[in-house]
């Protein structure tokens, strides 16, 4: 699936002793086009809140191996659409 875009809002810094954590979900479905939300977080101590670092989404196309457009294998897009309905 290649990456069609893509973009990132950076909320504070990492360092690079940090341990992070990255958050990913589907958040759109539209015939061949698939949008994943990020979130990236610093860990914290236990107990402590975890401190947002950054936020983002990549677009996706689904293709072949041609590159061409095509939908979504059924039993993909339900398990996706099965994900995006806990929310």
């Amino acid at each position: 699936m290649p990456v069609v875009n893509a973009s990132c809002r950076y909320r504070a810094p990492a360092r690079y002793d940090d341990q992070i954590l990255i958050e990913t979900r589907p958040s759109l479905l539209r015939g061949s086009v698939i949008k994943f939300a990020y979130r990236i977080l610093r860990k914290a101590p236990d107990g402590e809140q975890a401190t947002l670092l950054a936020e983002g989404e990549t677009v996706h196309v689904v293709c072949d191996d041609q590159l061409n457009r095509k939908p979504l294998p059924e039993r993909y897009e339900a398990a996706l659409r099965a994900i995006m309905a806990q929310e």
